[in-house]
Formats: C-alpha cells, structure tokens, sequence
C-alpha cells in the first residue's frame, strides 16, 4: 500500500481512507495495519481494535479459481499483532485473538468476554495526532530543502551529475537518520512498564509517535546494514541495555520497541523478521508494555515474535514463526523454542559457534527447495531448505515447512512445525 496510508495507521484518518476504499469501518475504530487486498469487502464494527502486520485476506485459489470472500468483524473485538484473517471470516463481537492466530469461518463469543472500555479519541487527542503529521511534514520539507541547496552548490562547482546526485542523496539519508533518532530520544523518551489506554496521551506520545516516527524515516534507518555493531551503540544511546557481540538482522524491528525497556545479554543474534512486540492488548482492551530480556547466546528465527515481559534464559533457540510470551516456560537454556505458542522441542544446542549470521548458530546452510505443479502457499508460511512439496499441496497460514520435510501429493497442513490437515 502507498506509503501515506502508512502514516495514518491508528488515526481517524486511515479509518476514513478505508471507507474511500470501499470498506465499511465503525466509529471508534484503530487499526495498524496495510495488509488489505480488498478493502470494499472488509466491515468492522465500532471500537475494534487490529493490531501491526494483520493480515486481512479475502483472497484464495484452489482448483485453479480464484475467489474473493468478505471479512467481518465484530463490535469490541481485539485482533492482535500478525493475525491472519483469510477467506471467509465472521467474528462476532467481544472476542479476543491471540497474537500469530490463523482464523477462518465464524468465530463465537466465549462466555468468559469482557466488555472493554471506550476507546474513542477525543477531539484533542486526535488534534494531538495532526499536530505530529504536519510536523513531521515540515521537517521533511526542511530536510529536502537542505538537500537542494547542497545540489545547487555542486552544479555551482560544475560537479558531475552523479556525483551530485550521490552526494545530496548521502546528506539526505544522514541528516533524515540522525534526526530520526533525535526525536526517539528527546521527543518521545524512556517509556514506562504498565497498562496504557489505547485512547490516552501516554499511549499515543510513547507508542504510537515511536511507530510514526520510524515509518516516517524508514529509509534513512535502512541505511544502516544488518549486522553492523552500530547498531548496539544506537540502542545504548537510545537507553537499551545490550552487551558485546550482539548481532541485529533488521534494526528497525528492534528499534520499534521501546529502548530503555530492552536488556540483552552477549552473543545474541536475530535474523530477517524477528520481531519484538512493542505492547500486547489485553483482554480488558489495555495495550500491555512490559521489559523483554533476552539471555546469552540466545538467537530468534526468521519471522519470530517476542512479546511484551518475555525473558529467554541463556543459549536459547527460539525457531521461525515461533510466539514467545510472558508464559513460555523453560526451566533451564540450551534448548529450542518452537511453535505458537512456543514449547520446548527435543533436541539441545551445541557449545561450538561460528562467524557466519543464518539461523542455526550462525552457520550458514544452503540446500534446494522443491515444490512441485499446483501448490499454494497462503500468507505467512515458511519453507525451510531441503524441503519437497510433490504437488497440489496446500500449506495454510502460519505453517512452517521443517528442512527435509516430503509433503505428499494432494495435501493441506498447518501449524508450527507443518502437520498434515485432514
């Protein structure tokens, strides 16, 4: 989705863009995320909240036809951070989904709901919200400014073109970078563990402006590569506790949670989509901030997410597509961390490492990838090297594909790691 949308997101601004959409979105509604493929068949109800990277997918393919399927959801409902919503989806009102939920068909009221509190914004808040976009607009303004002064005076000086181009594109990049960080630490600050309203100054200022700020400048913070030891002194800076040798795939994912709520130990890695969530909605509709910790010599998988009061003790390998919460439990390190929610899986982590950054103890692995005629893999799903799909498979969302998996002809599996649906 284009890249405005995407300032928008939790504001009265991104609801009214979906009703230009097509879509039919209740009032009192916030909703953090882009991945829509057809807005004109989405309904929400008042007072629903959808969290980040929900995917919100009416549609399929299967037996060479495609589809499209309307998605429903509900008054009061909670949809938490990389849900999935595909094909034909009913959600009726008061219900809670858990982070990293595949949901499909009509979903029921448990008995156990909880009527949550007004989530409206008030006319200052959302004032407040206007106020951040225009500033951030007139800051951009500034630095494009500055940028074309530095190319007039290179054409002045009778430069080469791609020497000026080069040259106003590294001060634009820079100058956005050390700006953006700039404001994480003095504008928005240190954030404090506890529960935020979703409709309070505290929520808006600590956690929404932080997610603004970073979308806003996302690709000056591109600029710094994965794995580069800047990284850490950033976080530092920024109120992060982090020891030596610590390896980020994707800063940005780190950077979206709150620094000075962020303490890990030496020697840990992440890879390409591990993701810390910066807060958990309650039941109560309360959004949940809490420190995460990350024990030494820990690595998260590919597409990972840590919640809010995590803490992974020592030599801990936490798989792809694996949910850790407060209530993961492992009594002892030195074991894998697999699945959502995430349980201990049978095997142990070896004492040897090395230089190289993947996912098994920074040992890059290489081995073929086979799918065969008529496979559909839906959103979300994983295929680990040396797996064989022989055809008319269909892998739903959230499955990982272990490495040497063989998925027979003309099978649907699901589930972290992939078990065959009957």
């Amino acid at each position: 989705m284009a890249l405005l949308p995407l300032h928008l997101l939790g504001t009265p601004f991104y609801n009214s863009y979906l009703r230009l959409c097509g879509a039919k979105i209740g009032c009192h509604t916030h909703i953090y995320t882009t991945l829509i493929d057809a807005p004109w068949l989405l309904q929400v109800e008042e007072s629903s909240f959808i969290g980040e990277e929900v995917v919100l997918s009416s549609l399929s393919y299967q037996d060479q036809t495609y589809q499209l399927h309307r998605i429903r959801i509900g008054s009061h409902c909670s949809i938490n951070t990389h849900s999935v919503l595909y094909e034909d989806v009913i959600i009726e009102d008061h219900v809670y989904v858990k982070p990293m939920s595949a949901i499909t068909g009509v979903i029921t009221t448990s008995k156990d709901k909880t009527f949550i509190k007004d989530r409206s914004l008030s006319l200052i808040h959302t004032m407040y919200q206007s106020t951040c976009l225009l500033c951030l607009l007139f800051i951009h303004g500034i630095i494009l400014l500055l940028v074309y002064g530095v190319y007039s005076c290179c054409s002045t000086l009778l430069l080469p073109l791609p020497i000026s181009l080069a040259l106003a594109w590294l001060i634009w990049t820079l100058t956005s970078f050390c700006i953006a960080l700039a404001l994480l630490k003095f504008v928005v600050g240190r954030a404090t563990s506890g529960y935020y309203s979703i409709n309070s100054y505290g929520y808006l200022h600590k956690l929404w402006l932080r997610q603004l700020i970073i979308t806003s400048f996302h690709q000056a913070l591109d600029f710094l590569p994965s794995y580069d030891v800047i990284s850490s002194y950033i976080l530092r800076w920024l109120g992060a506790h982090i020891e030596g040798n610590v390896k980020f795939a994707e800063f940005q994912q780190i950077l979206r949670f709150p620094s000075n709520r962020l303490n890990i130990e030496g020697n840990v890695t992440t890879f390409g989509g591990a993701n810390l969530a910066s807060f958990k909605m309650t039941k109560q509709g309360l959004c949940f901030l809490d420190e995460i910790h990350l024990g030494s010599n820990a690595n998260l998988g590919n597409w990972c997410t840590i919640m809010p009061a995590t803490r992974l003790p020592p030599k801990v390998i936490v798989g792809s597509l694996t949910l850790i919460t407060q209530k993961t439990f492992s009594a002892e390190g030195n074991c894998v961390l697999l699945g959502i929610p995430a349980r201990d899986m049978p095997f142990v982590m070896p004492d040897d490492t090395s230089i190289a950054h993947t996912f098994e103890q920074r040992i890059l692995k290489l081995a073929p990838i086979t799918i065969d005629d008529s496979t559909v893999l839906m959103s979300n799903t994983l295929i680990l090297p040396g797996a064989t799909l022989q055809g008319q498979n269909r892998i739903l969302p959230w499955t990982l594909v272990m490495k040497n998996d063989q998925l027979p002809l003309n099978t649907n599996w699901s589930g972290v790691p992939a078990k065959q649906v009957i």
